[in-house]
């Protein structure tokens, strides 16, 4: 029997495992237990062994397998996932096989055969922001501010296991955490930081984005900036522009697939829709210069030029 814990919120997926587990060691204790944290440290022998051999001493048998969807494909790696695929069809009645896939990269040929042939997959999708607030205000009412939890979120993108980690890192120095700690203490993700900084472009509040972008600039690979920057304003151009030919807004949310991101429809930047696709167009050609050796230099501090350059003009 092959089951599958999987989707975006990581937490939930890894609390779900760890409770099938215990269950399994209280009802049948650990020796019929196999629990694989990182498949390219096991070969395929042990594999082989743990999920084909049969068990003396007890009946039921249990195999949790971890996948780790940043870990680098290698040629091995994919070996191991292609015979674990092969061989989930020869298990015994009476193994039953756990496979944990936090945030998957649901493109991938391993998830799209494992989702296929399992007997049952549990999805555990990341909760609204709203119900995610109210769930962490209640886990730890009285010790963390309700401005610091709403931060939280913001910063680590609605990633309860991140945001649960951070709470509890605070937890340490502070008897009680409030937005002032998670200001000074915790760095935005990524997504955040570029959140904030289109924000600031689509609003032409040129002080702060020569600030976040500085500030990023210092914590992150200039290369990461920049694709995030480009993704995110590509997404606010095709909205300005489905706007300007007055496409219905719901039919904007939908077509665009935005998801959480809807109410992005719903605000009406300073910048106009001519500039945006100016400055949208002059960020693509940064990308062309970088790849074509136009630059001025192929360090970090040239291309972070270029992208202030580019945003000194329209902003």
């Amino acid at each position: 029997m092959l089951y599958v814990f999987t989707w975006t919120d990581s937490y939930s997926v890894g609390n779900h495992t760890q409770k099938w587990k215990k269950l399994f060691c209280e009802k049948h204790g650990d020796f019929n237990l196999t629990h694989i944290k990182n498949l390219s440290e096991v070969d395929t022998n042990f594999l082989a062994e743990a999920l084909l051999s049969n068990s003396l001493f007890a009946s039921k048998k249990l195999i949790i397998i971890d996948i780790d969807p940043s870990e680098r494909k290698t040629i091995e790696s994919e070996k191991k996932q292609e015979f674990l695929l092969k061989n989930i069809n020869q298990l015994s009645s009476e193994t039953i096989v756990v496979v944990s896939y936090g945030a998957p990269d649901k493109r991938s040929k391993f998830y799209k055969w494992l989702i296929k042939i399992a007997e049952k997959v549990e999805v555990f999708d990341q909760q609204i922001w709203s119900e995610l607030s109210g769930d962490l205000q209640r886990k730890y009412k009285g010790i963390v501010s309700p401005e610091a939890v709403n931060l939280l979120i913001r910063y680590k993108s609605g990633n309860k296991q991140k945001i649960i980690g951070e709470i509890e890192k605070l937890l340490i120095f502070y008897p009680a955490v409030d937005g002032t700690h998670v200001r000074d203490h915790i760095f935005p993700e990524l997504d955040e930081s570029i959140f904030t900084l289109v924000d600031s472009v689509l609003a032409c509040d040129t002080k702060n984005v020569f600030e976040t972008l500085k500030i990023l600039s210092e914590n992150t690979n200039i290369y990461m900036i920049y694709n995030s920057l480009l993704g995110n304003l590509r997404t606010s151009y095709y909205i300005s522009l489905l706007k300007h030919k007055k496409i219905p807004l719901a039919m904007i949310r939908t077509s665009l697939k935005l998801g959480n991101r809807g109410f992005l429809v719903d605000r009406t930047p300073r910048m106009d829709f001519s500039t945006l696709g100016k400055l949208y167009s002059e960020l693509i050609c940064v990308d062309r210069s970088m790849k074509t050796g136009k630059l001025i230099g192929s360090s970090e501090k040239d291309i972070l030029f270029e992208i202030e350059r580019v945003l000194y003009r329209y902003i």
